[in-house]
């Protein structure tokens, strides 16, 4: 892990202090080798601010996510779309982590609800720490993005809540468009759409890395 002075400091800050688990990372590593630390700060109205700063600092539904590259035996990634999202808009799966869950429980249990796969294999490749920001506050948010794959290729969501409409598959070079999109989605999806492209810039660059 690329913990250096400024990363420690980091998860000193009080915005992380409550949400994530140093022990934990710590076990992470071990387990799964070396992953990257991003820091991004998303601008927020006030509206799509207090969403999630009542999810993580008032109702204390999450202290995180996970954020799910899914691959099959052919090396592509599986992208799934909502009933509320945009038209066209695809993105990878991910899923809150509950206040007292480990980050692996998360992964299991979202990769359930959200295709019904079983894990064959899953490896932490980065974690984000967000900062969503308004004029007035701000609210840490890490995601864990994991490479998962499996052997299953029709996906079948088990949580009617999630509210999954469509899947597909597509090749690592498609994520290019994918960012794309979500970064460029109209005003009233503007926030989230850029905080949504951040993991898939991670998976690209990483996909290219390890086929160096």
């Amino acid at each position: 892990m690329n913990m250096d002075r400024k990363w420690k400091n980091v998860l000193n800050w009080p915005l992380f202090k409550t949400l994530i688990d140093v022990d934990e990372l710590h076990k992470l590593e071990q387990e799964y080798g070396t992953f990257r630390i991003e820091a991004a700060t998303i601008p927020m109205n006030d509206a799509e601010f207090q969403h999630w700063h009542d999810a993580v600092a008032i109702k204390r539904k999450r202290r995180g996510e996970v954020a799910l590259l899914i691959e099959n035996n052919k090396r592509q990634i599986l992208l799934h779309t909502k009933s509320f999202y945009p038209n066209g808009v695809y993105r990878i799966p991910t899923g809150g982590i509950h206040f007292g869950e480990s980050v692996l429980a998360a992964l299991e249990r979202e990769m359930y609800e959200e295709t019904g796969f079983d894990v064959l294999s899953k490896k932490l490749i980065a974690l984000t720490l967000y900062q969503f920001t308004n004029s007035k506050s701000r609210v840490g948010f890490p995601s864990y993005l994991f490479r998962v794959t499996t052997t299953m290729t029709s996906p079948s969501p088990q949580d009617p809540g999630e509210r999954i409409t469509d899947f597909g598959w597509i090749d690592v070079s498609e994520l290019e468009g994918v960012i794309d999109r979500l970064q460029n989605l109209n005003e009233a999806w503007n926030e989230w759409g850029k905080m949504r492209a951040v993991p898939h810039r991670l998976a690209l660059e990483y996909s290219r890395q390890a086929n160096e």
